[in-house]
């Protein structure tokens, strides 16, 4: 039931004949000339984390399959700033190193809320309770944790200096050491907004934060995104991108993409990449299809490849290994159908997927037996 559709499989009947634009159908309008990047593309295996003693030490979760080419590491804020101005990057070196050494590239995802150092020196904070099943900490208690508001000043410095250290951490290579920035293994970054990670609200109306504005949050958005580019300059950055609204219309989450490529392209930037990670089956009536669909949840990935702006998915779950009440989302179809849908819905040549659903085409056991052959087929096209 799970068998690769191949060409024919019907589609879904939203925008698919639209290919992903670039940022070479909408001109760069200020800058002299656009930056030359390639676009961010393959399928790419979520890390899982190797912990010892309550800490992070590694990373595992990457795979030496022909269809795989990176790996995205996921480590959290506070796991790299454990104490104020003591860092601590040997998980993310030791995974760069390995991916390179194995002709595959990374992508470096800084994930989680603000540590508890940096609360500290915040001027102005929120409380946010984080209602996700599967999360555990102390913003999963009611009333939940403080953290910082996106324009707090003193977050921004903390993470600026965060952002700094780590861009200039040494990595080792066959020519020798170089900078993680410029490491040529090193492929997207995806660094947090402060106060909320990604543009989504989990638990928050943004408009309930202390002294919100539409322009504050605007501003200070690009400000953190441009910070972010100042310390890696030629690397596609990615920015999660959901439908917010701060007055019931969905003109804020428009609002701020577009701010963000507008001011990324004034500055010479690359182009960012817009990412979900929310990429499931979906039975719509008699048609077998996928989701999110592109006139509704994923409308923002069309309203940014518009605008210039790259996009790609992250898998929800794993199909061979769904997370806990996460299984019909994948009860049908394969992940590999996934890819061919959101390729031709979306022109998304970039995907993140978990590690069990290619042990499981590896072994090629039961339902899975041409999971291997279907990977190969979907990953071909998005790297042309």
């Amino acid at each position: 039931r799970r068998q690769h559709p191949g060409p024919r499989r019907r589609q879904h009947p939203g925008p698919r004949r639209r290919q992903h634009p670039g940022p070479r159908r909408r001109p760069y309008p200020d800058a002299a000339t656009p930056p030359v990047v390639a676009e961010p593309c393959g399928l790419y295996t979520l890390s899982q984390r190797v912990e010892s003693g309550g800490r992070l030490r590694a990373f595992a979760g990457d795979r030496d399959a022909p269809y795989v080419a990176g790996f995205v590491v996921r480590p959290m804020w506070e796991d790299l700033e454990p104490t104020a101005g003591a860092f601590d990057f040997s998980s993310v070196v030791d995974a760069l190193e390995r991916v390179h050494a194995n002709g595959q590239r990374l992508t470096l995802q800084i994930l989680g809320t603000e540590p508890d150092h940096v609360i500290a020196e915040a001027d102005e904070t929120w409380r946010w309770h984080d209602t996700n099943p599967r999360h555990t900490g102390p913003c999963t208690v009611a009333p939940g944790c403080l953290r910082s508001l996106p324009w707090d000043g003193p977050s921004l410095d903390r993470q600026e200096a965060l952002i700094a250290a780590l861009a200039d951490a040494p990595v080792d290579t066959p020519a020798g050491p170089v900078r993680l920035a410029d490491h040529p293994a090193l492929d997207q970054v995806l660094l947090p907004l402060v106060g909320w990670g990604r543009i989504r609200e989990l638990g928050v109306e943004v408009e309930d934060w202390p002294g919100y504005t539409r322009a504050r949050l605007r501003d200070a958005t690009l400000a953190v995104v441009r910070m972010h580019h100042r310390h890696f300059p030629a690397l596609v950055h990615q920015v999660q991108l959901f439908r917010v609204s701060d007055d019931g219309t969905d003109g804020l989450w428009q609002d701020l993409a577009r701010s963000i490529v507008d001011g990324l392209a004034a500055d010479g930037s690359p182009a960012p990449i817009f990412l979900m990670e929310n990429l499931v089956h979906a039975n719509d009536g008699a048609l077998d299809t996928y989701r999110p669909g592109p006139t509704m949840a994923a409308e923002p990935l069309v309203f940014a490849a518009d605008q210039g702006a790259f996009v790609g998915f992250q898998m929800l779950t794993s199909w061979a290994r769904p997370f806990p009440g996460q299984e019909a989302a994948v009860a049908g179809g394969s992940p590999a159908a996934a890819i061919d849908w959101a390729r031709a819905t979306f022109g998304a040549r970039y995907f993140e997927i978990y590690p069990p659903d290619v042990d499981a085409a590896e072994a090629g056991d039961g339902e899975w037996a041409t999971l291997r052959a279907e990977l190969v087929a979907a990953a071909r096209p998005l790297c042309p």
